[in-house]
């Protein structure tokens, strides 16, 4: 599978290679795991200068032959909302 990272007005968390491996990647890896299929993370602060719950996540699942599955979660912090992209991606 391969993995695309996009960060907007936001550093990338040095454990987000990790984080992405056990939390989204491998258990997508279990329905479909092919070269073809491409995950793109979209991480972004969406009002940089306020602060607030505003780290907003957005995922793109890539699969050859069937529809792409776009999902996307906003919270005060970037791991909690990968995880609500990862888990709501693992049910569609």
């Amino acid at each position: 599978m391969r993995l695309s990272i996009h960060a907007h007005h936001l550093a990338v968390p040095a454990d987000l290679p990790r984080f992405l491996e056990k939390h989204v990647t491998r258990p997508l890896a279990r329905a479909f795991d092919g070269p073809a299929a491409e995950l793109e993370v979209h991480l972004l602060d969406a009002r940089p200068r306020r602060g607030g719950v505003d780290q907003e996540c957005r995922l793109s699942f890539r699969i050859p032959g069937a529809r792409t599955l776009h999902v996307e979660a906003i919270e005060d912090d970037v791991h909690k909302a990968l995880l609500g992209c990862a888990d709501r991606l693992k049910r569609l």
